[in-house]
């Protein structure tokens, strides 16, 4: 499977949308005087979209995952692949995503790059390191992404300890209203 990037592919073409019927959206309580990592106005706002949403709800197979990240738009690309991730390192494992989605490991640096989170950025390098250099994983990496281990030995050489702060809940209050912010300066890109 070709590793994919946040450049491929659309990149403004609203192919999937929610639709905001008789002003729904606004009706949502978007307040962050209080926060709960399952209830806020980013989770508010991402359930809504969901539930409103022309896209596929699964896919058969890695080439219509493939086919449809090639159809999504930027801005839905950064949110589709940041839910994954999330519901990965909270539901899962970081090692679980890296091994069942390989081939966006690029593309989870571009969005942290598109969102300005510098710290995450770094910390999902820091993971990404330690997977490449376990030795659990060394077939794996043969088989799938050995093309990109030099690089990112390269590039993180001088860090050498996990970093278990990676989307640290103590956080994701600031991340959630990153994207949510994303989202709404990006509106046009996900509603009709």
């Amino acid at each position: 499977m070709k590793l994919l990037r946040l450049k491929d592919g659309n990149q403004s073409e609203v192919i999937f949308s929610s639709k905001n019927e008789n002003g729904a959206l606004e009706s949502i309580d978007f307040s962050w005087n209080t926060y709960d990592f399952d209830d806020n106005p980013y989770s508010r706002l991402i359930e809504f979209i969901d539930d409103n949403s022309n896209t596929p709800s699964s896919f058969k197979n890695k080439n219509d995952l493939n086919d449809y990240w090639l159809k999504l738009n930027r801005p839905q690309k950064v949110i589709w692949l940041f839910g994954i991730l999330q519901t990965y390192v909270y539901s899962v494992s970081i090692d679980e995503f890296i091994y069942d989605f390989y081939y966006l490991i690029h593309a989870v640096t571009d969005i942290f790059e598109e969102l300005k989170l510098e710290k995450e950025q770094i910390s999902f390098h820091q993971r990404l390191l330690c997977f490449m250099c376990d030795e659990v994983n060394q077939q794996f990496i043969q088989e799938n992404i050995k093309v990109i281990r030099p690089e990112i030995l390269e590039k993180h050489e001088d860090i050498k300890t996990k970093n278990h702060e990676f989307l640290d809940e103590d956080n994701m209050k600031q991340i959630h209203q990153v994207l949510f912010n994303y989202i709404l300066t990006n509106k046009k890109y996900f509603f009709q």
